[in-house]
């Protein structure tokens, strides 16, 4: 595996690939302990009131937590891998992971609103994310490295 991983990384990457490994780890963290965060301690986790929750279906901050530590912070870790490898199914999860940030960004401002205080710059920062990330995703040089639509006669895996 070790071996595989520094192969990889001696190819020619285009610098949007690059780009999109960087912002697809900094999800997985940013994600990852925002969801351990609410997990811990369901009631009084990070700094949320649970009063941010009143009109959701959510009586305090255990599932909200599940889905952001599973989904958006520890799902990614899987398309990360294969962005690394150079693998044509990475491609695909990291258009699902980007995509997803970008729906629960939409879905909690929808049941939730905008968060108090700080919350509010990291939901607008993570749905920036989010969108980058697809888009990154998206570009002609990233595709055509893993060998997606047109480019399909590239070396893809």
């Amino acid at each position: 595996m070790l071996r595989a991983i520094v192969g990889a990384m001696r190819s020619k990457r285009p610098a949007t690939l690059w780009a999109l490994i960087v912002l697809a780890a900094i999800q997985i963290v940013g994600a990852t302990a925002g969801g351990i965060g609410l997990v811990q301690d369901p009631i009084n986790n990070i700094g949320m009131p649970r009063s941010v929750l009143e009109g959701s279906p959510f009586s305090d901050f255990l599932i909200p937590g599940l889905i952001l530590l599973l989904i958006v912070g520890l799902f990614p870790i899987i398309p990360l891998v294969g962005l690394v490898l150079h693998r044509k199914w990475g491609w695909w999860f990291e258009l699902a992971a980007g995509g997803g940030l970008i729906i629960w960004i939409i879905a909690e401002v929808i049941l939730l609103g905008y968060l108090p205080g700080a919350g509010i710059g990291l939901q607008i920062a993570m749905g920036l994310l989010g969108i980058v990330l697809v888009t990154l995703t998206l570009l002609p040089s990233t595709r055509r490295y893993f060998g997606i639509g047109k480019a399909e006669k590239a070396v893809g895996k």
